[in-house]
């Protein structure tokens, strides 16, 4: 069996296996498998309790798994070990009760909502008071604090960018790859996966592919002279095209009927988490924006920045030339022309086709927009 312990593409949120370990483990042994060659890091600040037990059960998968627990948390947490055991008990619950299906992290912030963090940081607290201060259980504990503070920026980070907050995300991200991984790759053992062999470490490396494109390009958008004209909603009408055809059917001219109540998230939720996880073909997107006079003269630009996994535009029927083409499904943003298709003072139709390809699996499942979108103005 070749899998993964621990979540695919994931830059090292808080995330634990043990529910998967206990269940899966038994089962494949009862089919008769013989090996398994599973995908895992060395971060300990949540992968520890997992990892001890898919170690002890591929040796014994008759094992009684409550019992090998309660042996990992006393010897690792000592007096720790029944706030921590909480916490972790709490994490898995999360991941366990939330009905969503999009790999990364893409996810996770409809699952470690702000009150199961309130959960997790209070019976950290909790661990942290019960160790011994300069001891190995205290220096232990620390290091699921420092997941957990790398957790919570995340997860910061991408609301900021649900919002269009591009300071705010790009604070975010100079914090997590300037303080919060250093300080976590830098503990012995180490807290996320520590830089190596000329790799610069797992979670650093993810960050940087999904966030740091989209963070970046958003904010040299908005400043230095840099003007954001409208931000388009998170929310939109779509219609799905599954046999290609939405072109000829003209759904880009402003006249064009569309009977369909369908609505889809973009930037706030997955196409897997919408019913869409196997849909491959097009989702015609449509929305409405108006763009002040004051615009009139300068040079103005189409943002979406996540597209999975190719796009064109439209604005009140004139098709928009690409200047910018993003790599799905990473965080890189797509880029469109609007300059002489927009009209001053009225409402604009702008339309995006989205094709998700037959020819191309991405087994995280996202699709479609996936970032924020805006129209901004060049620099005079």
């Amino acid at each position: 069996y070749r899998g993964y312990l621990g979540n695919l593409a994931d830059p090292g949120m808080p995330f634990s296996m043990v529910r998967q370990v206990a269940s899966e483990f038994p089962w494949y042994h009862a089919k008769g498998m013989i090996g398994m060659a599973p995908e895992c890091h060395p971060a300990w600040s949540y992968h520890g309790p997992a990892l001890y037990l898919a170690a002890r059960m591929l040796w014994d998968p008759g094992l009684e798994v409550q019992a090998v627990l309660d042996e990992y948390f006393a010897r690792f947490y000592g007096p720790a070990a029944s706030a921590m055991r909480t916490h972790f008990d709490d994490l898995e619950r999360a991941y366990a009760d939330g009905d969503f299906h999009t790999g990364n992290i893409f996810d996770v912030p409809q699952i470690l909502t702000p009150p199961v963090m309130a959960r997790l940081g209070q019976s950290l607290g909790q661990a942290e008071a019960a160790a011994p201060a300069g001891s190995v259980y205290a220096r232990r504990v620390r290091l699921t604090r420092l997941g957990y503070d790398f957790g919570e920026a995340q997860l910061a980070l991408m609301a900021a960018l649900q919002a269009a907050d591009f300071g705010q995300a790009r604070e975010l991200l100079r914090r997590i790859l300037d303080e919060l991984i250093p300080a976590a790759v830098g503990q012995r053992p180490a807290a996320l996966e520590p830089d190596g062999g000329g790799y610069e470490g797992y979670g650093r490396y993810m960050v940087r592919r999904f966030w740091e494109p989209v963070v970046l390009q958003g904010y040299d958008r908005v400043t230095a002279g840099n003007e954001l004209v409208a931000s388009l909603p998170d929310e939109w009408p779509v219609m799905l095209a599954p046999a290609g055809h939405g072109e000829d059917l003209g759904l880009w001219r402003p006249e064009a009927a569309w009977p369909t109540g369908m609505r889809l998230r973009t930037r706030s939720q997955s196409w897997s988490s919408q019913g869409l996880r196997y849909y491959k073909g097009s989702a015609w997107y449509r929305t409405a924006v108006k763009v002040d006079e004051r615009f009139r003269g300068r040079s103005l630009r189409l943002w979406i920045g996540g597209i999975d996994d190719q796009a064109r535009a439209w604005i009140n029927g004139r098709s928009l030339p690409v200047l910018l083409r993003g790599e799905a499904p990473t965080g890189s943003g797509w880029e469109f022309d609007a300059t002489e298709a927009v009209a001053f003072g009225a409402s604009n139709q702008v339309v995006v086709e989205v094709t998700n390809s037959t020819t191309e699996l991405h087994e995280i499942g996202t699709g479609g927009i996936t970032g924020p979108a805006m129209l901004w103005a060049t620099g005079r």
